[in-house]
């Protein structure tokens, strides 16, 4: 899963979304259901075919958590033609299993 900042996370996620699904693992490295969550959802990038991961640490990324209105981490951005898709906020495998759905819908678009 590659990393994004401030300075990378135009290219990296909004231009790359035109021609394929992202998601946006919003996340921290003190947050302990984040570091619960990344093997996971690591995995699941490992099984989906389509779908860019990346992970976008908040402390290192301050104006992209503002302006899409991160208010707890983790949070999982889905985003497909440069706009938010679908929002999971929380741990655990609901949280997951909404992640692939998203994937799912939002990939033939």
């Amino acid at each position: 899963m590659k990393t994004v900042t401030d300075s990378s996370f135009t290219t990296e996620v909004e231009e790359a979304s035109d021609g394929q699904v992202v998601v946006v693992n919003f996340s921290a490295s003190w947050c302990g259901p984040c570091k619960a969550m990344k093997p996971q959802v690591e995995a699941l990038e490992q099984s989906l075919n389509g779908a860019k991961f990346v992970y976008c640490d908040i402390d290192d990324a301050p104006n992209q958590t503002e302006k899409f209105g991160v208010m707890g981490v983790p949070t999982y951005i889905v985003m497909r033609n440069r706009k938010e898709q679908t929002r999971l906020v929380g741990s655990g495998p609901h949280v997951l299993s909404g992640i692939e759905d998203a994937i799912t819908k939002h990939s033939g678009e």
